[in-house]
């Protein structure tokens, strides 16, 4: 049985472009924001250009220069693509996943082949590693073999696989085609194949994996009627219909992550070198400080398209070369994102689980309005961003020290040379300044102040010395997270450097969940929310021990590991996991929401963090896969009803989401009654925003007409009237 299926959305979308930005998105729905900063493949096909990121593909469109962006929210199935073609015969593109699937793209619909999707026979992964199209078939190259798909019955004919010298599993990188024969460069040598023999019988394959060839050989092509091989720190290889030889004229690279040959030219290049040759005897070398990662070529016409897996999608223009990709971050990696001044800056850099630098990009992105700006920094290592007075900002390096920003543009330096400012880990803004916490250091925190004077505080203990986040409650004591260096736990500090305590997992301790502390944040109570390795608690006062929500007999997400927190303005709280993403009460005892990969456009189950743009409800949501958007019901409310807004109005038909009310005050009630006056439906506020699903009391939706929704505060010392057409 083929097993197919047709991408239909359930769930509402919304992408940008280069010059279209969408300010807001109504309530309910997603954003993709796509970084084609890093693009791995390139193909073309039907007067376009497709790269592909990471989780996403981009379209250019070559006649009119228009661009699109392909992302789980509308055309892919999933993420983490491993490869691609363009099947011209049929006018679609081809998309592979790391998980085996495949997605057929065209004009009108994404069909989806499942059936290769971690099959029952394959241990480990089945990624699809390399797509060879000729005629009605595709050669698949996979981790245990070679696919043989039928692009016509849309139908695997017969898979090649323990293609080993013993019939044993063997990895296969990539494929090339000439004549009647079919070479594969596999994890060990390369192996050499009769088109109209056996080839299910392993014994039916040449093989060429002595000597230099015994090695993992990741990149196969034909160019000038021969099959060539490179071999890092070897050197490119012909085949001469017997043997392989090297070819000496063509520069020894140490590895070739360009290897490909588009018309009838061979681009290769080892990162940011790039060399050209359609002879394999001359060669070509252009150089560019704007490469970084080269990863594949195209030639189109007399132009040449590089992807550059550090530097995007680029184009030859003249002696130079053109960026061309779409708005959007400046990387695909997001490390944290943060709510400055109604904008939301992302930083790129941060540190890895080791607590080494990561991610040297001397760039932040910032969000505003629906469209991406960049802005360069003076470090690299970017690991916070946290708003200042004035208009200003903060940035914080794990390597360097910490940058200020003034409301003109105009940088303030404060580097790790002249202050004990290394491995900064976090930034919090006070009433009493910036503090800021710096990881395996006897003064582990640090107040800077208005004057741009520093004071350094030291831990009175071992595990104090490894902050890796923090926040500040009402009273303005510092909760840091402690790394388990250090042994875990939760330092706290007065606002003045005396220490007050620090929360371990015991009763009388703080009874953590677990030492293994991974977010924190404080509530619209003044209540302060620790994630950790075995779920949630929160504190009424630093002194007492932790209180675990329950939920249904059981405590909240004790099986999860709780890597981010963020409270919206109607005091719920967005919990981040490794598994998914869940939207609680302001209690914790009630789920309203859980999202994972199969039921929204999550790129990753696992959050790494969560910011909220209190003013329009947006929840920026990082994963280890990218970085996505929800619009929520909830915003940070008003004094009056003065500006209450209702969207959309009018309601069309083919509307199936949310109606928003915006701009409330705080606690207040709807009330949905048709022009008759009978009440139609109650919804209560979340902050300073409501929305109603269009349903009576018996969640039936409502029909054509006039309704009126009035807002009030419980008290009824203040209302509002508005009215709201629908369309059925």
């Amino acid at each position: 049985m083929v097993r197919f299926c047709v991408l239909i959305i359930l769930f509402f979308v919304a992408d940008y472009t280069q010059v279209h930005g969408q300010q807001d998105i109504p309530l309910g729905t997603w954003r993709a924001h796509v970084s084609f900063n890093s693009v791995k493949f390139l193909v073309s096909g039907d007067s376009k250009i497709f790269a592909a990121s990471e989780n996403a593909v981009l379209q250019l469109d070559l006649t009119d220069q228009s661009f699109s962006v392909y992302s789980n929210l509308n055309a892919l199935s999933t993420t983490g693509i491993t490869a691609m073609a363009y099947d011209d015969q049929r006018d679609q593109l081809i998309v592979g996943y790391e998980n085996g699937a495949i997605d057929f793209i065209t004009a009108e619909q994404t069909r989806t082949y499942t059936r290769l999707v971690n099959p029952s026979d394959v241990t480990g992964s089945s990624s699809i590693r390399h797509m060879l199209l000729a005629g009605a078939s595709a050669y698949l190259s996979t981790t245990y073999g070679v696919v043989v798909f039928d692009l016509v019955a849309n139908e695997v004919r017969e898979t090649w696989r323990n293609l080993g010298s013993s019939g044993q599993a063997l990895a296969i990188n990539q494929s090339a085609l000439l004549n009647d024969s079919i070479y594969l460069a596999t994890t060990k040598g390369v192996i050499k194949g009769r088109l109209n023999n056996n080839l299910l019988d392993f014994n039916q394959w040449q093989r060429y994996e002595s000597g230099d060839f015994n090695v993992d050989v990741k990149k196969i092509e034909v160019i000038a009627n021969r099959v060539v091989v490179g071999v890092g720190t070897k050197g490119i290889y012909k085949f001469n219909g017997n043997t392989w030889e090297i070819l000496n004229a063509l520069p020894l690279l140490n590895s070739y992550t360009l290897f490909n040959a588009s018309g009838n030219t061979l681009f290769y290049g080892d990162q940011n070198r790039l060399l050209l040759t359609q002879d394999l005897i001359g060669v070509e070398e252009k150089i560019s400080n704007q490469f970084v990662t080269l990863a594949d070529a195209l030639i189109i016409g007399t132009e040449i398209w590089l992807a550059d897996s550090g530097g995007g999608l680029l184009k030859q223009q003249g002696d130079g070369w053109q960026l061309t990709i779409p708005n959007g971050p400046a990387s695909p990696f997001t490390f944290k994102a943060r709510a400055i001044n109604n904008e939301i800056f992302t930083v790129h850099g941060g540190f890895t689980q080791q607590f080494l630098p990561d991610n040297s990009i001397k760039q932040i992105s910032i969000f505003k309005d629906g469209i991406w700006s960049l802005r360069n920094t003076s470090f690299e290592f970017i690991t916070d961003a946290a708003a200042g007075s004035s208009g200003d900002f903060y940035l914080s390096s794990f390597s360097d020290g910490i940058e200020k920003v003034s409301a003109d543009g105009v940088s303030t330096l404060f580097s790790s040379n002249d202050y004990p400012l290394l491995r900064i880990t976090a930034l919090k803004n006070s009433t009493e300044g910036l503090w800021v916490s710096s990881y395996n250091s006897v003064l582990s925190l640090h107040l800077l102040k208005a004057d741009n004077t520093i004071s350094s505080f030291a831990s009175p203990n071992l595990a104090g010395r490894y902050p890796v986040d923090m926040e500040v409650d009402r009273s303005g004591n510092v909760w840091m997270l402690l790394g388990q260096a250090g042994g875990g736990g939760v330092r706290i500090v007065k606002n003045d450097g005396t220490d007050l305590r620090i929360l371990s997992d015991q009763p009388g301790g703080g009874l953590l969940p677990s030492r293994e502390v991974l977010s924190i944040a404080v509530d619209k109570n003044d209540y302060v929310w620790i994630g950790t390795a075995r779920g949630v608690a929160y504190y009424t006062f630093y002194s007492e021990d932790g209180i675990k929500p329950l939920v249904e007999g059981r405590f909240l997400l004790s099986e999860e590991r709780i890597t981010a927190i963020e409270v919206d303005a109607g005091n719920r709280k967005w919990i981040g996991t490794e598994r998914g993403l869940w939207l609680f009460s302001d209690t914790g005892e009630e789920a309203i929401y859980n999202f994972t990969t199969k039921n929204s456009p999550l790129p990753s189950n696992i959050i790494t963090d969560l910011e909220l743009n209190q003013q329009s409800g947006e929840l920026f949501i990082t994963t280890d896969k990218g970085l996505v958007s929800f619009r929520s019901d909830a915003t940070e409310s008003l004094l009056d009803f003065g500006a209450v807004k209702i969207f959309p109005n009018p309601v069309v038909p083919s509307f199936s989401g949310l109606v928003g009310i915006s701009n409330l005050m705080a606690n207040a009630v709807v009330k949905i009654v048709d022009v008759s006056g009978r009440l139609i439906n109650q919804i209560e506020g979340n902050g300073g925003a409501a929305s109603w699903n269009l349903a009576d009391y018996a969640g039936k939706r409502v029909s054509t007409g006039v309704y009126i929704l009035i807002c009030v505060l419980p008290d009824g010392s203040e209302s509002f009237a508005g009215k709201l057409i629908v369309l059925d």
